[in-house]
């Protein structure tokens, strides 16, 4: 946890760095050219600056581009060294921390991207799905472990438990009733847990 915040710190401190206002004046042009100049931690700062602009301010395209580098070097290697680790939490933070109520403008592409890095990475699959629940548009955020819940990936029992814990009195609570209702879970282990859940929640109700 120490290790998240101080990466966060971090990003920030990049992100609103003297890059800050050189991007302020730069066209989009020359702020994607400069975005591809940047390697390591000071691309990601940079990422996660510009993923806060309006569309008004920079193209949706230009931003989506963006987030999907960061997708793109979480995605990296599924064995990382530590220091690989280190780049790509920070990536995965980036595009969260972009999409959230702490950003400036919140990026609206990055439920997108949260839900392709937890289907897809090995590494950081489970971060991506915690991440997922910090989105500032909650129905968004429902809608992507909602997704996830009722795949074939052995990863949507992570996606119900977050369902029942973080999402659950922002919604979560709903879709898995309707989950349980419906039946459309596939993976067996997430059906049960389904299934425990709202009994849980039902009896904690309960006079």
């Amino acid at each position: 946890m120490r290790t998240q915040t101080a990466v966060i710190i971090l990003l920030s401190s990049l992100a609103f760095g003297p890059t800050q206002a050189r991007a302020q004046t730069a066209t989009t042009d020359s702020v994607v050219r400069a975005f591809t100049k940047e390697k390591g931690l000071a691309r990601v700062g940079l990422a996660m600056r510009l993923l806060q602009q309006s569309s008004a301010s920079y193209p949706r395209a230009t931003l989506d581009a963006i987030g999907d580098s960061l997708v793109a070097l979480v995605l990296t290697s599924n064995r990382p060294s530590e220091e690989q680790r280190l780049l790509q939490s920070s990536a995965l933070e980036a595009l969260a921390i972009s999409g959230s109520s702490h950003a400036k403008v919140p990026y609206a592409g990055a439920g997108q991207r949260l839900y392709r890095l937890a289907m897809e990475s090995e590494y950081h699959r489970g971060g991506a799905i915690y991440l997922i629940t910090i989105l500032a548009d909650s129905t968004e955020a429902l809608s992507v472990l909602r997704r996830i819940a009722v795949s074939e990936n052995a990863i949507a029992l992570f996606a119900v438990a977050e369902l029942g814990e973080s999402m659950r009195n922002k919604g979560g609570l709903q879709v898995l009733r309707e989950l349980s209702r419906t039946g459309e879970a596939k993976d067996s282990t997430a059906r049960k847990e389904i299934t425990r859940l709202v009994r849980r929640f039902s009896a904690a109700k309960s006079p």
